[in-house]
């Protein structure tokens, strides 16, 4: 402690008898002040002598205890004694986190859990630069921030020291609380600073063993149990060698049997007076069998002598034989030890023969199993109809290739699909599945699903013992072929009936229009020589039918050409019913390209097609296949089809386009006529092959146009067919098959064809 100054002396107003005994007594006083100083000085070194002798005792305690919260209760009641205070406290930040605590005067311990939030920062997200370490809070109770002032006045505590216990990766393990409930004492800095030097050395030591690994401490429980297990086990060894179910045989170093259970002796048929001190030759059929276990033992005892293992791999399989002659097949499993006696062999030997032959048994009913149930799937696959199971839930859980056919997808990605997720063409129609997983009866319906197709479906539910439903098999056949081939043979019956009437009614109107059509110039010749012969005065004056000679001269030409006209009318329908009900000539096809059809079907109608439209186009392919057909009815139906396009178009400004090409995919050469009319409704698109059926009854059709054309094309082995959009136009197509023969080369390299466009400017 440095000494004060001397105060000032003032030499005019004392005598120097005075100023003495002031500086004498100003003296008196520094040393007094100086001296209890010291003695406070020399008791806080006392004081950290002493607590610096318990943080030593500490060091030595927990070095020697490896469990350091046994040994924590003395260090804390030591520091207590020490500091002469009433109770110290160590807590865990943790939670359930442990906790300790030492009270001179109470046995009843206080909650000081909630400093823990108080004094260690709780960071909610983590910062740049980490959390900030707590600070020693210390203290009588007045100086204390006011939270841990609110948490220690509820314990009567006057006078606290809050000290952080940090671990050496440098974060918070706790905190020691040293408390005071007598005195309002104030700490010193030095006895603050031999707390923190403590509670370093605690948390040093909760260090030292949170650094032992848990596999370490494991490791040493573990060696403690399997001390205590190896007495205990010692005692159980004979018993559980006595009545294992498998032979236990110990070997020596040579190969010889050290030990030999009763297990052993029921499986091999030797007993122990019998084996021991002997090898297992016996137990081998022959020299070569011995020979290998032999092997296989010496290679045993040279990788444990070598130390590379204590275990070799797997069990192996040796066939042996009984006492009795009778063979065996056993697994053996050795290990090998050393103990006082030297290097011995463990063996466990197990009987596989019964299970071996019980494995083959299974292999082989497992193979016959499997080629049973692969010809019974091709079976199921090979049907056309649809098979697959649904459970309980509608869901498909199996599935043969004909359904593929009825979902539309592939087997694989049917299994786990609702049956009645797959749309029917009636959104109300049920699935039958459900119905009878709901009903638990049979059931057979036709349903038609929207892709246009038509199933007769049969259900068969698949009960359990208890009688309730386990799963549901459906049975589908496709019936769509079957109606379409219904409604042609009522076609085909109808088109023949009416083939037949057609014939007899063409021949009845025929006759009487052949009288009509050969008497009409004679009565036109006859009435033209009777009215030159009128022409006089007397005649001049009489009136026929109403009309004067002049008048009727005028009409007469024009009365005769109605009555022509309507007789070729008459012709021309009664030609078409003939070649409706006729049989095709197969005599009049040859082999011709749809080119040169089309070409000379230009030359018949392009005048007809100028009236139609001013924007008419061409199209050949240049690589047109050939086709076997009659040229004549091939160009009767272009003709039909392009008079048909051209009644269709609203204006002379629309396009019609006919053009020839080639599918060599499908192997058929097309005519494609291609219009911007008016179009065809989708209910009149399914009636327009329909005999005597038209939408121009009004303008003179008939109804036979595109009825006798498809007689033709069929009779072709050929399509006809139309896409059309009401409003939009009419595309009318025909397919003819190409000659097999006939096929160019050039398709097989995949050329690009190359089309001659002709307008309508470069055929006029």
């Amino acid at each position: 402690m440095p000494l004060r100054p001397y105060p000032f002396l003032n030499m005019n107003t004392s005598s120097p008898q005075q100023q003495f005994r002031d500086i004498v007594k100003f003296q008196n006083e520094e040393l007094a002040t100086q001296t209890q100083f010291l003695q406070q000085t020399c008791k806080e070194l006392e004081k950290r002598e002493n607590i610096l002798k318990v943080v030593s005792f500490a060091c030595e305690k927990l070095l020697l205890i490896s469990d350091w919260n046994k040994c924590l209760p003395d260090i804390l009641a030591r520091l207590g004694h020490v500091l002469g205070i009433t109770s110290v406290t160590a807590l865990e930040n943790a939670p359930c986190g442990f906790s300790c605590y030492w009270n001179d005067i109470s046995s009843i311990q206080p909650d000081f859990s909630p400093l823990l939030t108080e004094v260690i920062p709780q960071e909610k997200e983590p910062c740049q630069g980490g959390p900030v370490p707590p600070a020693e809070i210390y203290g009588p109770l007045d100086t204390l921030p006011s939270p841990i002032k609110k948490i220690v006045a509820n314990f009567q505590i006057k006078s606290i020291a809050i000290i952080p216990v940090f671990l050496a990766e440098k974060s918070t393990w706790g905190i020691l609380i040293f408390a005071d409930s007598l005195t309002e004492r104030e700490w010193s800095p030095l006895e603050i600073q031999t707390l923190k030097t403590a509670t370093s050395v605690i948390g040093a030591t909760i260090s030292r063993e949170r650094i032992l690994s848990d596999r370490d401490q494991k490791r040493i429980r573990q060696l403690k149990q399997a001390h205590i297990a190896l007495n205990e086990s010692s005692a159980h060894f004979e018993l559980i060698t006595m009545l294992a179910k498998d032979a236990i045989v110990m070997l020596d170093g040579s190969g010889k049997v050290i030990f030999w259970n009763p297990a052993a002796e029921e499986i091999f048929g030797y007993c122990t007076c019998e084996i021991m001190g002997k090898n297992l030759s016996c137990l081998f059929p022959g020299k070569d069998q011995f020979n290998s276990f032999q092997k296989r033992f010496t290679f045993f005892i040279n990788t444990i002598l070598s130390g590379q293992g204590k275990i070799i791999g797997n069990t192996r399989k040796f066939s042996v034989i009984h006492k009795n002659g009778s063979p065996l097949t056993v697994e053996i499993a050795l290990s090998g030890k050393y103990n006082k006696e030297g290097f011995f062999v463990v063996g466990l030997c197990r009987d596989v023969t019964l299970r071996q032959r019980a494995e083959q048994a299974r292999k082989e009913s497992e193979k016959k199993y499997r080629i049973l149930s692969s010809r019974f799937e091709n079976f199921l696959n090979a049907i056309p109809d649809a098979l697959y199971e649904v459970n309980a839930k509608g869901a498909i859980i199996w599935a043969n290739s004909g359904c593929e056919k009825l979902f539309g997808l592939e087997t694989k990605h049917l299994i786990g699909k609702n049956c009645q997720d797959f749309l029917l063409a009636d959104p109300d129609d049920k699935s039958i599945a459900l119905q009878t997983l709901a009903t638990g009866k049979s059931k057979t319906k036709e349903v038609s699903y929207v892709d246009g197709h038509t199933w007769k479906l049969r259900s068969f539910p698949i009960k359990k013992t208890d009688d309730s439903i386990n799963t549901v098999v459906i049975c589908g056949q496709d019936l769509t072929d079957q109606r379409a081939y219904e409604a042609s043979a009522a076609r085909n019956s109808h088109l023949a009936a009416l083939g037949t009437l057609t014939a007899g009614v063409a021949h009845e109107i025929n006759n009487p229009n052949n009288f009509i059509m050969l008497n009409s110039p004679i009565i036109e010749e006859i009435c033209k020589d009777s009215l030159s012969l009128l022409e006089t005065e007397e005649g001049k004056a009489i009136n026929l039918a109403g009309f004067t000679i002049e008048e009727a001269k005028d009409l007469l030409p024009l009365l005769m050409e109605g009555v022509r006209e309507g007789s070729e009318r008459i012709k021309s329908i009664v030609q078409d019913l003939k070649e409706f009900s006729s049989q095709n000539n197969r005599e009049q096809f040859t082999t011709c390209s749809l080119n040169d059809i089309v070409k000379k079907t230009m030359v018949l109608c392009q005048s007809l097609m100028n009236k139609f439209t001013h924007n008419f186009t061409v199209v050949y392919d240049e690589d047109c296949q050939p086709v076997f057909c009659n040229p004549g009815q091939i160009e009767q139906v272009i003709i039909n089809l392009l008079i048909n396009a051209g009644e269709s178009l609203p204006s002379t400004d629309k396009k019609i386009t006919l053009q020839t090409f080639t599918d060599l995919k499908k192997k058929q050469s097309m005519v494609m006529i291609k219009d911007e009319g008016c179009g065809i409704t989708p209910t009149n698109l399914d009636k327009i092959f329909t005999p005597f059926y038209t939408t121009k009854l009004e303008s003179g059709g008939t109804g036979l146009g595109l009825s006798v054309s498809y007689s033709i094309i069929k009779s072709h082995n050929g399509r006809i067919f139309f896409q059309s959009d009401p409003c939009q136009g009419t595309t009318a197509y025909i397919a003819l098959p190409i000659l097999k023969n006939c096929l160019s080369s050039g398709s097989d390299k995949k050329k690009k064809k190359d089309l001659s466009i002709i307008t309508q400017g470069e055929q006029q």
